[in-house]
């Protein structure tokens, strides 16, 4: 998923605890958003270690053991409040979800083009898989749009819903 896709997501999780009487503030809904997209930094670092396209979800950031590390370190720091903690890590994990998610909708034969997996669920107890990875950005992105298509409708569908929640709090 593209960072758009994160972000929307992770204002509807923020938009959604309204629905059951949680109010957040500006600061808290903007913490989740970067909770939700804070682990695609490594997508900047891949430049200088050569993990592009695909190959930077083969960071420990894209792992739940990474995402554990990164919460423990926001709560660390930051002390969030219970629930808004349980919201960071959320926002988190649904961003290994949407990652992974083209494998299991290939699994499910949603679509024909192959997609491998994403996330390494398991690690370290399990090895990253060994096929051929896209490592050009510019490819990855003409795979997700043209090749897997239900994967970029559920993005702009995401981003849809986000727009409108955002319209409809003003």
């Amino acid at each position: 998923m593209l960072t758009s896709g994160h972000i929307a997501a992770s204002y509807i999780l923020a938009q959604s605890v309204k629905s059951i009487g949680i109010p957040l503030t500006f600061n808290e809904v903007f913490g989740i958003i970067i909770a939700g997209n804070i682990i695609d930094l490594d997508f900047f670092i891949g430049f200088i270690t050569g993990k592009t396209g695909e190959a930077h979800h083969h960071s420990i950031t894209h792992t739940p053991i990474g995402i554990l590390v990164i919460w423990l370190g926001i709560w660390l720091i930051f002390k969030p409040p219970s629930m808004l903690s349980f919201l960071i890590l959320a926002a988190l994990f649904i961003h290994l979800i949407l990652d992974d998610i083209g494998h299991w909708t290939y699994r499910a034969h949603l679509f024909t083009s192959r997609v491998y997996p994403q996330i390494n669920w398991f690690y370290p107890f399990t090895k990253y898989h060994h096929y051929e990875l896209i490592m050009s950005n510019i490819q990855v992105l003409k795979h997700y749009v043209f090749k897997t298509t239900p994967i970029f409708i559920l993005e702009v569908v995401l981003v849809i819903i986000a727009g409108g929640l955002f319209l409809v709090s003003k």
